[in-house]
């Protein structure tokens, strides 16, 4: 014997059928409006569909006309709700909120996207803002 006891649960249940494979999934996205013990969770497939879930229930879906390079989250207005960050690989950027707002940049030139990141970095002195680096 190692030492070692596992413990075995019951098998996770499948949140949502995708005819594409997903990309990128985000989990434990903050919301001041929790109801419930299930997180969000997000999930973006190869073909553009962005999902939200809390547990079970889908809670919106969305069809992006491009593809997805990168899913992120981070809370772009201090409102203490996770936005949801999706790029795609021309650089349009999305930002959508719990309740299916969408705000949409596009690069003036097309550019290629060989890396993507969002959080709060210290660009100056005056400490951490919300910041995209392409």
């Amino acid at each position: 014997s190692s030492g070692i006891n596992a413990e075995y649960g019951e098998p996770v249940t499948q949140v949502a059928k995708f005819t594409s494979p997903v990309r990128d999934v985000i989990g434990n996205i903050r919301s001041n409006e929790e109801v419930g013990e299930d997180g969000m969770v997000s999930f973006a497939t190869l073909e553009g569909l962005l999902t939200m879930n809390r547990g079970e229930q889908e809670l919106w879906s969305l069809q992006l006309d491009m593809p997805i390079f990168a899913l992120l989250k981070m809370d772009i207005d201090n409102d203490d709700n996770d936005e949801v960050v999706a790029c795609s690989w021309d650089g349009q950027t999305f930002f959508v909120d719990h309740k299916k707002n969408i705000c949409k940049y596009r690069f003036e030139e097309n550019v290629a996207i060989r890396g993507f990141c969002a959080g709060q970095y210290a660009i100056g002195p005056d400490g951490n803002k919300p910041s995209l680096v392409y």
